[in-house]
């Protein structure tokens, strides 16, 4: 809220009292404690109390438009435009808006001239800069927000010069600026944008069509100012081949700038009327939205193309809503209807509800076209079943025509289905999937007709109220006749005979339309109309429909049922209707009504087959049910109905006009009646009492299992303690695991918990990670390989990661036992013959230990079966990088292969061929190189060329990822940008260790090509550590990263200083006459008059006294201790002195240690001392300089890093290594 100081509340009293201000400085003290709480409460989240404290002002300042509370009010609102609490700008901002409409006597000038005084942005500090910059932003919405702006041409004029100024400012305000100058130019007369035109939009078509707010602004400007345009720019076709793809990227950064609004950008609505104007619409559908939005993939470009057909559906007549809803955008529309199913994934369905609901409520006197985007959406199939939902609300915008024409459309899709019409589809799992069943006729057809049943009943249902009788009517017949009735021979008087099917009708479908006629039938039992659940004739619905079952029954030579009647069914039946006229002949009060209600209710579930009634324990129960209107199903038997019908008849339920008349039961009756009751509620109390006893005796043997499992636990534990090495051992993971992924799923109680915990101890310390184990195996070194490939697959097939890595550790344990300690001990015995001299040939060693030969040869000798195993894990691997919820893991793998680096070794194969897969594949494969290189295990499975072959595949593999190096417009490409920089890391400093020479050309070529692609998304989200990693491995390649120039920075003195001066003046801060003066630059040596003298080309720069006596004294020393070198082997990839790479320092350097006692260095040295020759870095590839000419020129970089075994021999050794390394700074 600005300075703290502007809100402090002070009294006279303690104005005069307090020390610290003696004098008020901003005229507080002048002010009531009532009007500096109003800016307090303006900065308030709560939005009810912003509204009241800016009222209250407003109110309190017209009360003295021109004393000092003007003045402050204006200060106040001033400086909370740039407050730092970034949600009480605005707030501010509304305020000083609704103060300036007012008092339309404050000039907008003054307003704006103060605003720019406060926040000057020539003048404001770097950290105040982007506060300044809203304040500024803020200042002018709040003069446009005023409603005066457009009105002052002078303060306009300055607005747009300063909405200008900001739109430089990218960084922080993004198109902020640009859409604040399109809002008020939108606003402005015809004749002040013609003025105001030239200044703010460039003549160029780039330019325009470089961004929204630009193309908007020429839109704008071509609705408003079509004549002054065309001087300004010419004619302009903006649906040209040449422009559509650029239109295309244009809509694409709208569509991401909405992305968390989730609106429909304003220039995609401009767009489409200027098509519609132009009557180019059609090449606009479909090449700018179909062929160029929708291509991308890109979901917020996906949700631009749904808001603009939602929203194009009022602007287009019937021809262009067939081109629109039926192309693939709406089918686009239904995939993502049909696959957004989770509860965290957006979903569009209600956003085109609502946009669907608009236009047919704004179109009641176009029924045609109300029709044709109601059939069109319900259309949109997915393998035959429509993406609309079955009870949709839009339907109750529709015109009785429209509803009229869409019930018909509806009945004769049911009839007769017409597949080719639908615009269907299918996801991708349903592509996938291998099941011919799924994509036959027969299954759409039935999955359509089940929903248009059902979609028949919802619209009864959500407009019964509104409906046309004869159209419910309509819908009710049609239900009963095709759920209980089969046509035999069409005839006149029943026009559902007359209605052929193309598809035969299923039972499937039949039973489904059963039941959607019951849920209709509940629905007309229990609205309201006439009167309750009755037509304009006084009858209810459910009478009409017995009349026309009645019909139906006799016409058996046209119609029979489905379930064909017997002959006791239909004396029921005949029964039933007798007793209805009875009922009304005699009664016509509520009770008749109700019982009258009953019988057409239960009449009617005769009609149900018998397969679909079930059993029910009482009929009167069930007639019940249907009396209350009860939602469920009722079902009833022939013997509960014939029951009802014999008390019905012999009147003991109605007697007729006279029934009040009748006596009431007696004491006997009603007493029997009072037992019978309470025997009843006796036995469901015992049913309930004994259920529940069932239930805590179950609970109480679970207990008593888990009891026992527990102690059971307890004897293992000390078997496996104890006897580690008993083959019993063997047979306990199996069973152990089953323990864990039981109590796993269902470890609610504690004794549940203390059993998993128990179990995952045993398994864990005393199984896995035991260092003893059976050595005895037997035959059974067969059943354990394939127990080791059981584990490895129920570890792919868990359902979380860690169930699957128990399972997994298992298989390890497995493997260690297999391999034995054949191998190892195989090592050890050759190292202490060795030692001893006993063994004459000495034991071949790899750059970290033993070579793989060795290790291969202790493999053999072991029962473990490699080539097995390596199948099983290869599978699993592979599993694993392309699964999308796989449930193993990148540390499960780091295991096996630390644990197992042979099998590593046949593994890596996988992995580099992944790195250059799909976006998951690749980050996990990225991942799991980058662990495994660092390993000194897997290291000690290659030889060196091997080695070196793999880093070289490697390395291939990642300059294929890197040429699209700052293209990432993905969350998911941008870390895979990362991977492969991280991986590429992690060669460099594996080569750095192991002192490789690797083919960098490529990779640099590659790397610098995408430099300046890189600089363009610098401002994105997280590409600081992108450029942290690129400019990582540039720095070893040797080129510097550029230094960013801070602004405002002085420049350099004068030009007759010298580079070192120049170089040392940014550094230091001490004056010219206290540095001490260099007497050779770089190049050569400097004279007494700042020329440089005349030397040889290969003569180093000059050291300082002290630097030179510190060498000096170290090179001896060094030469005293250091043996002499032999030279490197022919295949040792090794850099010789007179590499030309080398600056002369480090030469020189390297050649002291052989030079000390007087002797040059001999070629050939004794074969037992250790080579300390220092390898140094070719300033080309791992220098800390900048590229030279020659160093570009070369085919080959070499990567040239120390060996770590020269870190072995002393810390004045390493020193004098590090500053070897650092000199090339110098």
């Amino acid at each position: 809220m600005g300075s703290r100081e502007l809100a402090e509340r002070m009294s006279p009293g303690e104005a005069t009292q307090s020390g610290a201000r003696p004098a008020d400085r901003h005229g507080l003290l002048k002010h009531s404690r009532e009007f500096l709480d109003f800016f307090w409460d303006i900065a308030k989240p709560e939005q009810e109390t912003r509204l009241a404290a800016t009222e209250k002002l407003l109110e309190y300042l017209r009360g003295r438009p021109k004393g000092s509370e003007m003045k402050y009010a204006l200060k106040r609102l001033i400086t909370g435009l740039g407050v730092a609490r970034e949600t009480a700008r605005p707030c501010y901002s509304l305020a000083l808006a609704q103060l300036l409409q007012s008092f339309e006597d404050l000039p907008l000038c003054s307003i704006l001239q103060q605003i720019q005084e406060k926040y000057d942005l020539h003048q404001v500090k770097k950290t105040m800069l982007r506060p300044a910059l809203f304040a500024n932003l803020f200042g002018v919405l709040a003069l446009f927000q005023s409603g005066r702006l457009v009105k002052d041409q002078e303060a306009l004029m300055k607005s747009v010069k300063l909405l200008q100024a900001l739109a430089q400012y990218q960084n922080h305000l993004q198109e902020q600026p640009r859409k604040a100058l399109v809002d008020i130019l939108s606003e402005v007369s015809v004749a002040t944008l013609q003025e105001i035109l030239p200044e703010v939009l460039k003549a160029d078509l780039n330019t325009i069509l470089s961004s929204p707010e630009q193309l908007e602004l020429f839109l704008l400007a071509q609705q408003k100012v079509p004549s002054k345009l065309k001087k300004l720019v010419g004619s302009v076709d903006l649906f040209s081949n040449e422009n559509v793809p650029r239109l295309v990227n244009v809509l694409k950064m709208a569509a991401s700038s909405v992305k968390k609004d989730r609106k429909l950008p304003a220039i995609a609505l401009d767009l489409l009327c200027l098509a519609l104007k132009e009557d180019k619409f059609p090449r606009f559908w479909k090449e700018v939205v179909e062929q160029g939005l929708l291509k991308m993939q890109f979901w917020p470009a996906s949700y631009l193309c749904f808001r603009l057909l939602g929203a194009a559906l009022p602007l287009l007549n019937k021809e262009q809503l067939q081109l629109v809803l039926r192309g693939d955008v709406i089918r686009h529309y239904g995939e993502h209807v049909c696959t957004a199913k989770l509860p965290k994934q957006f979903k569009f369905a209600p956003e085109m509800e609502d946009y669907v609901g608009t236009f047919l409520e704004g179109c009641q006197d176009d029924p045609e076209r109300q029709l044709a985007v109601l059939v069109a959406f319900s259309s949109v199939t997915n393998q035959g079943l429509p993406v609309a939902p079955t009870f949709w609300r839009v339907v109750r915008f529709l015109s009785p025509p429209a509803l009229q024409g869409y019930v018909a459309w509806l009945r004769e899709m049911f009839l007769q289905p017409d597949l080719d019409s639908l615009v269907d589809f299918s996801t991708n799992n349903q592509k996938k999937a291998q099941d011919a069943s799924l994509h036959v006729p027969e299954r759409a057809v039935f999955r359509l007709r089940k929903w248009i049943i059902f979609r028949l009943v919802s619209i009864v249902d959500s407009l019964h109220l509104e409906m046309d009788e004869a159209l419910t009517a309509q819908v009710a017949r049609f239900c009963l006749f095709h759920a209980f009735f089969v046509t035999k021979k069409p005839t006149s008087q029943i026009p559902e005979t007359k209605q052929p099917f193309s598809f035969p009708l299923e039972s499937q479908a039949r039973e489904a339309a059963s039941s959607a006629f019951f849920s209709l039938l509940q629905t007309l039992s229990t609205q309201l109309k006439q009167a309750p659940d009755q037509t304009r004739g006084g009858q209810p619905w459910t009478y009409h429909l017995v009349q026309f079952a009645d019909l139906l029954l006799n016409h058996s030579h046209n119609v029979t049922t489905v379930t064909p009647f017997s002959a006791q069914q239909r004396q029921a039946w005949d029964r039933m209707l007798q007793t209805l006229k009875e009922l009304e002949a005699h009664s016509s009060e509520a009770r008749a009504a109700a019982f009258q209600h009953l019988l057409l209710l239960v009449g009617i579930h005769l009609l149900k087959p018998a397969s679909s009634q079930g059993e029910h324990p009482s009929g009167h129960l069930a007639a019940l049910a249907g009396v209350l209107g009860s939602p469920c199903r009722i079902s009833c038997n022939l013997h509960s109905f014939e029951q009802l019908m014999s008390v019905l008849q012999a009147g003991k339920a109605l007697g007729g006009e006279d029934s009040e008349d009748e006596e009431e039961l007696g004491d006997e009756a009603m007493m029997a009646l009072d037992q019978s009751l309470a025997s009843l509620f006796a036995e469901q109390k015992l049913r309930v009492q004994a259920r529940r006893d069932e239930k805590n005796k179950l609970q109480k043997e679970k207990a008593l299992r888990r009891d026992f499992q527990i102690r059971v636990l307890d004897l293992v534990e000390v078997l496996v303690t104890k006897q580690p090495e008993n083959a019993l051992v063997l047979e306990l993971l199996e069973p152990l695991l089953s323990i864990i992924r039981r109590s796993l799923r269902s470890s609610n109680s504690k004794q549940e918990q203390d059993l998993l915990h128990k179990t995952a101890r045993i398994f864990t310390h005393h199984l896995c990670r035991a260092r003893r184990y059976c050595h005895d195996l037997g035959e059974r070194a067969e059943a354990l390989h394939a127990q080791v490939e059981r584990l490895v697959q129920q570890a792919g097939r868990q359902p979380d990661s860690p169930t699957a890595l128990y399972h997994f550790n298992a298989s390890l344990y497995l493997l260690r036992v297999l391999k034995g300690n054949t191998a190892e001990g195989c090592v050890r015995e050759t190292r202490e013959k060795q030692k001893a001299g006993t063994d004459p040939s000495p034991m071949p060693t790899g750059p970290q230990g033993p070579t793989l030969s060795l290790l291969e040869g202790g493999q053999a000798a072991s029962c473990l079966d490699l080539n097995l195993v390596t199948r099983v894990y290869s599978s699993a691997l592979s599993s694993f990088l392309t699964k999308r919820n796989s449930p193993l893991t990148v540390p499960m793998f780091l295991s096996l292969f630390s644990r197992h680096p042979v099998l590593c070794k046949s593994l890596l194969p996988i992995l580099v061929q992944h790195v250059t897969g799909p976006v998951r594949p690749r980050h996990q494969a990225c991942l799991l190189l980058q662990k495994t290189l660092s390993m000194r295990e897997v290291r000690s499975c290659f030889e060196d060329p091997e080695w070196k072959q793999l880093m070289g595949q490697v390395l291939a593999k990642v300059t294929e990822n890197l040429c699209v190096l700052g293209e990432a417009q993905t969350k998911a490409e941008h870390q895979q940008a990362l991977s492969s920089l991280e991986l590429l890391n992690t060669l460099f400093r594996t080569c750095k260790q192991e002192k490789l020479t690797l083919d960098l050309t490529v990779l640099l070529g590659v790397l610098q090509g995408q430099q300046q692609s890189l600089q363009q998304g610098a401002h994105s989200t997280g590409s600081s550590r992108l450029h942290d990693l690129y400019w990582q491995a540039m720095k070893t390649l040797g080129v510097q990263r550029p230094k960013l120039e801070k602004k405002g920075a002085k420049e350099v003195p004068s030009a007759t200083q010298s580079p070192i001066s120049k170089k040392r003046k940014k550094k230091g801060f001490l004056p010219e006459t206290k540095k001490r003066k260099k007497r050779k630059s770089e190049d050569g040596t400097l004279a007494e008059d700042g020329t440089p003298a005349a030397t040889g080309g290969s003569q180093p720069p000059s050291m300082g006294r002290k630097k030179r006596n510190r060498t000096k004294a170290k090179v001896p020393a060094q030469a005293n201790r250091m043996p002499a070198t032999k030279s490197p082997a022919p295949g040792t990839p090794t850099l010789s002195p007179s590499t030309p790479a080398k600056s002369p320092e480090l030469q020189k350097k390297n050649q002291k240690p052989s030079q000390v006692n007087g002797a040059p260095r001999s070629a050939v040295e004794p074969a037992g001392q250790k080579q300390h020759q220092k390898a140094l870095p070719k300033k080309g590839v791992l220098g800390k300089s900048p590229l030279s000419a020659p160093a570009r020129k070369k085919a080959r970089l070499s990567l040239v890093i120390r060996s770590p075994s020269l870190l072995q021999s002393g810390a004045k050794k390493k020193k004098t290594l590090r500053f070897t390394i650092s000199s090339p700074k110098k």
